[in-house]
């Protein structure tokens, strides 16, 4: 499980909410790219504005720029993107890498309020192929055109079309 606000993360590792032992939990803010400075909650810990980060990505609702996440322990922190590439299987723990190397296919659901695309593109290792095959067999993924607006006003660009292509460039078959 991946989670943008460590508030959400923490309360995922109260003991009994992951029911399966081989669930690992990360707080991450993912993208495309990795190490793009973001605030996910503006001042007062409201959501602010969407703003573009380092290389066309990051594009998660952040603050007023400078401002900084409240993290669950009440200090002030940035957040950096991470790509899902970064995270699985670098950072998974032995027994999950080892599932992980050793699977035939994965189940991948995306629900990053209309980020998606961009998350996707940060998981090129798993959506390519490997061993003739992706190992990411099926994505599901939510269409928001709302918040895909909110992210990237640009729908000429970035909308459910882009993520299309993207996908079906990897191989994929696109279905609602």
């Amino acid at each position: 499980l991946l989670e943008a606000d460590p508030n959400l993360v923490s309360t995922w590792l109260v003991p009994g909410y992951a029911r399966l032992d081989d669930t690992a939990v990360f707080n991450r803010v993912l993208d495309n790219v990795s190490d793009a400075p973001v605030q996910l909650f503006g001042p007062g810990g409201g959501a602010g504005q969407p703003q573009q980060g380092a290389g066309g990505g990051a594009l998660q609702l952040v603050g007023a720029p400078g401002a900084d996440a409240t993290q669950s322990t009440g200090t002030r922190e940035p957040l950096l993107t991470s790509r899902l590439d970064d995270v699985i299987p670098l950072e998974l723990t032995p027994p999950l890498r080892m599932r992980w190397e050793s699977a035939q296919s994965v189940f991948l659901k995306v629900d990053t309020e209309g980020m998606d695309e961009l998350v996707l593109r940060g998981f090129d290792a798993a959506l390519s192929k490997r061993r003739g095959r992706s190992i990411v067999q099926l994505v599901q993924l939510e269409f928001s055109p709302a918040q895909m607006r909110e992210v990237n006003p640009d729908v000429a660009v970035y909308n459910l079309n882009s993520t299309r292509a993207y996908l079906e460039a990897k191989g994929f078959a696109v279905f609602w």
